[in-house]
């Protein structure tokens, strides 16, 4: 959208300024309006679903399928089935609960790694994480940094990207 219009006209679009950068007032009006600099996250399953979401495995059906056999053959002998359905139950709740915990884990990873970004704002630069970059922020990087958000260039020296 920006990439191709002039530097000047872009900062004035976005009601930001390359010496100050935004100040407070801006960045709440702006955040107010847009919200955080992150992707919404989709809505978690519930412990209930993902009980239920187990027993979507081919031979977990195959082992229901055979436990009903099993019942319709020979009732006589029924424990056979509930065996069966025991075990398919107990591995549905560690499946559950391992899921459970992977998702935890991979919550607790993203917080540890979450980006930081350096702004320019109220005329000075500051670290901020990346999740609170606003649009209009004059964001620096530099050698190793991770781009927190979609930015437009406007100076760069040997800039090389992965």
């Amino acid at each position: 959208m920006y990439f191709n219009e002039e530097i000047d006209v872009v900062i004035e679009r976005l009601d930001s300024n390359l010496e100050t950068g935004l100040n407070d007032a801006q960045v709440e009006a702006t955040r107010a309006k847009y919200g955080y600099n992150e992707l919404a996250e989709a809505k978690k399953d519930s412990l209930l679903v993902k009980f239920l979401n187990q027993f979507k495995d081919a031979m977990i059906i195959m082992l229901i399928i055979a436990a009903v056999v099993s019942m319709a053959v020979d009732p006589s002998e029924w424990m056979d089935s509930l065996i069966i359905m025991v075990v398919v139950i107990f591995n549905a709740i560690i499946g559950m609960t391992q899921e459970s915990k992977a998702e935890e884990s991979l919550e607790a990873l993203k917080k540890m790694s979450a980006p930081t970004a350096t702004v320019l704002r109220n005329n000075h630069k500051i670290t901020i994480p990346g999740r609170e970059v606003v649009i209009g922020d004059i964001v620096y990087l530099e050698a190793g940094d991770f781009v927190s958000a979609d930015v437009r260039i406007l100076e760069s020296y040997n800039l090389s990207i992965d």
